[in-house]
């Protein structure tokens, strides 16, 4: 404390204002669905694992058979006795009970459904053991995306104002913003009295 109400500050290192703002938007990008069934008996995860890659790829191929792009993106989940795994690691290697989550990505609504209806027909032409956790089919849901950019502070307008005064603009340059005008420009009120050190406290 150099005096009353006033510090001084050494040693701080750091960048100055860049000349823009960061921004986040979200934005529709596709559908999701998530579809799950469980594998029982001896090497569940090895039939289970089996099963999955399968249905992904038989769905790729009826894709392309209906003139639609594969799959943006698919997630494979194995969960068994005490362990978990994406995508078919090494987890639950002994269990005898795995459930499994696939999930897709696909730009219209109802392809992602297209994994799903093969799985009554896994059930009885695949691996044995397998059974559906529900009878329901699951919806696709909207998948929404987030991405992270920035943008010149000259394109966003910027202003403050202080109680009933005026507002005043903010002028942004190449490496920040110009402060406001003087505070006699905002036309401040000065408080009624300075404050004490115990209302300060």
């Amino acid at each position: 404390e150099v005096a009353p109400n006033r510090v001084r500050v050494s040693g701080v290192r750091g960048r100055p204002a860049t000349g823009s703002y960061k921004v986040t938007a979200t934005f529709p990008d596709g559908f999701t669905g998530h579809f799950t069934f469980a594998v029982v008996g001896p090497g569940a995860l090895f039939k289970a694992r089996a099963i999955a890659q399968s249905l992904v790829r038989r769905a790729n191929k009826t894709l392309a058979a209906l003139g639609q792009p594969p799959y943006r993106a698919t997630r494979i989940e194995y969960a068994g006795a005490r362990e978990f795994s994406v995508n078919g690691g090494d987890a639950s290697a002994n269990a005898d009970e795995v459930v499994v989550r696939i999930s897709a990505h696909h730009a219209h609504p109802k392809m992602p459904l297209v994994i799903a209806a093969n799985i009554p027909s896994a059930s009885t032409g695949m691996a044995p053991g397998l059974f559906a956790l529900t009878t329901a089919r699951p919806s696709p849901s909207e998948a929404v995306a987030l991405r992270s950019s920035t943008v010149p502070a000259s394109a966003v307008p910027s202003s403050v104002c202080v109680g009933a005064g005026a507002t005043a603009a903010l002028q942004p340059v190449d490496a920040g913003l110009i402060p406001p005008a003087p505070a006699s420009a905002l036309q401040l009120s000065p408080p009624d009295a300075p404050m004490s050190p115990e209302q300060r406290a």
